[in-house]
C-alpha cells in the first residue's frame, strides 16, 4: 500500500490484539489470516476504501453486523432463507448493502461470502480472506 501510493505509513492503523479479542468474545474465533488483516488495517489504510462508502473497519463491524442480520431477519419473515450460517462474521457491507462475510470457528482461513441483499442468494466471492 505504502509503495503503490495508496497509503502513507502514518495513514495505516490495525487493531491491538485486546481489539480483536474483545471482537472475538462478541462474534467467535476468527481465522488467522482475517485477525491478521485486522491488525494491519483494522482502522484505517489511507486511501484503499471511502470508509462511508465501505464498511471494512472494525469501528464498523457492529454495525455491519447488526445490518445484515436485520437484512436477515426480515427475509426469514418473507420465508425467504439465504442459508447464512449462525457462525458467519460480517466483514463489510457497501452502504449497507450485500454484505460479505466469512465463518468463524477453529479455521487458519475462510472463504468469503456475499449475502446479495437484493435477490437473496449468497455467493463466495473470494476463495480466501
Amino acid at each position: 500500500m505504502i509503495a503503490s501510493g495508496v497509503a502513507r505509513p502514518e495513514d495505516i492503523q490495525g487493531c491491538t490484539p485486546e481489539e480483536v479479542a474483545e471482537l472475538e468474545w462478541r462474534y467467535g474465533i476468527l481465522p488467522a489470516s482475517y485477525k491478521a488483516t485486522l491488525a494491519l488495517i483494522g482502522h484505517r489504510a489511507g486511501r484503499l476504501v471511502d470508509d462511508s462508502e465501505f464498511w471494512i473497519y472494525a469501528d464498523q463491524l457492529d454495525l455491519v453486523n447488526q445490518k445484515a442480520r436485520t437484512l436477515l431477519d426480515g427475509r426469514a419473515e418473507d420465508d425467504m432463507n439465504p442459508g447464512v450460517p449462525d457462525n458467519a462474521f460480517f466483514i463489510s457491507a457497501r452502504y449497507g448493502e450485500n454484505p460479505t462475510y466469512l465463518l468463524t470457528g477453529e479455521a487458519d482461513d475462510s472463504a468469503v461470502f456475499m449475502f446479495k441483499s437484493d435477490d437473496c442468494r449468497v455467493e463466495i466471492v473470494q476463495p480466501s480472506v
